[in-house]
């Protein structure tokens, strides 16, 4: 920010998304606002939640591959907030947005509203079946997925997996086990599954038994 305050821009908020669809056509620009609080100005409007989705980025994306990345990440300026995110790959192989949100907090009410936002934009949810959705399990994730979109195909983040999995087995040569493991499953890998990623997922099915709460926190 260069002029103006954090808050007085807020009220600019429908100008931001009216510029926005003017210089992006055919984008999706969709703002969320709540009246005040009960006992305040009623007639005094907050803003709740913004969605994007730029055209540009999004066809782009359904010209590559049908990997989407769904992340958050907090907004640390004086309003606080959440962004919501889904990444994707052009096909230069380059990571792109193909839609993102900012919102008052990272729920499932807040992830169902922008996953099914998502999936209009990206032609349904029989299209959206096709996806694979990658994820680090943010919090009411998993369960707007499966409400939403119960039979997709999901992933997670090989380097959060090992985050949780060192608490319990440190070290280099478990961090190169973990990693062999993840890739086992790839086509040029196959046949070349040793008795070190035998061991290492073993190991994680029982810290999954043990603590399956903990596995993916």
């Amino acid at each position: 920010m260069v002029d103006g305050s954090f808050l007085g821009d807020y009220a600019r908020i429908y100008d931001y998304a009216h510029n926005l669809l003017r210089s992006n056509p055919r984008s999706i620009v969709k703002v969320h606002v709540q009246p005040a609080q009960e006992g305040n100005d009623v007639k005094k409007l907050y803003f709740q939640r913004l969605y994007i989705c730029l055209t540009n980025y999004k066809e782009n994306f359904k010209l590559s591959t049908h990997f989407i990345r769904l992340d958050g990440c907090f907004l640390k300026g004086l309003c606080g907030g959440q962004i919501l995110a889904a990444m994707g790959r052009d096909p230069n192989d380059q990571m792109l947005p193909i839609a993102y949100a900012v919102v008052e907090c990272e729920n499932n009410d807040n992830w169902t509203w922008f996953l099914e936002l998502l999936i209009d934009d990206l032609g349904g949810r029989e299209y959206c079946l096709t996806y694979t959705f990658i994820s680090d399990q943010q919090k009411g994730l998993l369960p707007a997925i499966e409400e939403l979109l119960s039979r997709v195909e999901q992933r997670f983040c090989a380097g959060h997996l090992y985050n949780n999995f060192r608490k319990r087995y440190p070290g280099k040569k478990a961090k190169g086990n973990h990693m062999e493991s993840c890739q086992v499953n790839l086509l040029p890998n196959l046949g070349k599954r040793d008795e070190s990623n035998e061991r290492v997922q073993w190991r994680s099915i029982q810290a999954h038994d043990e603590h399956p709460s903990k596995v993916l926190e």
